[in-house]
C-alpha cells in the first residue's frame, strides 16, 4: 500500500532510515578500496527524486563530511531525502546523532536531521546543496512549464512536496522525467 505523508507507516518508515543509512556506511567503511578511493561517497536518495544529471561533480567541495539537499533556505534547513556523505569520522558522528534522534518512537526524519546537524556542528561540516540545482517540487514540478527538457541547471529534482504515489507519478510523466510504463 501507499505511505501518505501523515501517515503512520510513512513516519515508522523515515524513523529508521538513519539507522538503515548508518549501517552501510559502516560496511563501506570497512572497504579499504571505497574508503581510501578519492572522490568516495555514500549517496542516499529518496525514491521520489529525478536525476537529471550526475550529481557527483557538486560533490567536491573541500571539508565537507556531508551534503544534504536544501529543505528551506531561509530557516536554514536541511532534506536527507538526497544526502552524500564522505568516508570520514565526521560523516559517522553525523549518522549517530541522527539515528539517536530516532530512535524509540515513530516520526518523520527531516526534524530530527536538522537537530543532528546542529548537534554535531563542532565534529561534523554538512554542506548545504544549492536548491536551485537540488530542488525541491516548488521550484520544479509545481511549476506548469518545467520539464526536463528545460530543466534549467536543475540536477535533481525532487517531488518532496507532492503527497501520494500516482500524484508523484503524475508530475513525473507531466515533466518529462517518468521512463517506465
Amino acid at each position: 500500500g501507499e505511505l501518505g505523508f501523515e501517515s503512520a507507516g510513512f513516519a515508522t518508515l523515515m524513523s529508521r532510515r538513519a539507522a538503515h543509512v548508518a549501517a552501510v556506511f559502516d560496511a563501506l567503511l570497512a572497504d579499504d578500496a571505497w574508503r581510501t578511493r578519492p572522490g568516495a561517497r555514500l549517496i542516499f536518495s529518496d525514491l521520489d527524486i529525478a536525476w537529471l544529471e550526475d550529481p557527483r561533480p557538486f560533490l567536491a567541495t573541500p571539508g565537507c563530511d556531508a551534503w544534504a539537499q536544501t529543505q528551506h533556505r531561509e530557516k536554514k534547513l536541511l532534506n536527507p531525502g538526497f544526502l552524500a556523505l564522505s568516508p570520514t569520522p565526521g560523516a559517522r558522528t553525523l549518522l549517530t546523532a541522527w539515528a539517536a534522534r530516532l530512535e524509540g518512537a515513530a516520526k518523520r526524519n527531516l526534524p530530527p536531521f536538522n537537530d543532528a546537524v546542529k548537534d554535531v556542528a563542532d565534529s561534523a561540516t554538512v554542506c548545504p546543496l544549492a536548491p536551485e540545482r537540488f530542488a525541491s517540487a516548488k521550484r520544479t514540478f509545481y511549476r506548469k512549464s518545467w520539464s526536463a527538457n528545460a530543466a534549467r541547471g536543475v540536477v535533481l529534482a525532487h517531488a518532496n512536496w507532492i503527497d501520494g504515489r500516482d500524484a508523484k507519478r503524475a508530475a513525473f510523466e507531466r515533466a518529462g522525467v517518468w521512463l517506465v510504463e
